[in-house]
């Protein structure tokens, strides 16, 4: 009786962590868009980077450069700011995401002649 009852108690914690794991509150971005958000957040910031080295004050760029970012994927910034701080609850994740807006970086590269 032990055994079926701890067995049933370990499929309920499993099931229920599973659960957990899928259930994304609506007010964050989906991880997929997010990745397409960083990819241009990051290739903005690589834009800034190279105009400041060359002495060109970007502050405006940069600043105008997230507004078209956000407003080009229909988002906030608070939107933005609440699921970075979501997604940063799980390193492994966030990881995983950020490998993923590195490959499409690199792919972007290889396109251009």
């Amino acid at each position: 009786m032990k055994s079926v009852w701890l067995f049933s108690l370990l499929i309920l914690f499993f099931s229920d962590c599973k659960r957990k794991e899928q259930s994304v509150p609506s007010v964050i971005i989906p991880e997929e868009k997010m990745v397409e958000i960083l990819t241009d957040i990051r290739l903005a910031e690589g834009s800034y980077k190279v105009l400041t080295e060359n002495g060109v004050s970007a502050n405006d760029y940069i600043d105008s450069s997230y507004r078209f970012i956000y407003q080009s994927h229909q988002v906030t910034s608070k939107q933005m700011d609440t699921s970075m701080k979501y997604y940063s609850m799980n390193p492994e994740n966030m990881e995983k995401m950020l490998k993923k807006v590195s490959l499409r970086i690199e792919e972007t590269g290889k396109k251009k002649p």
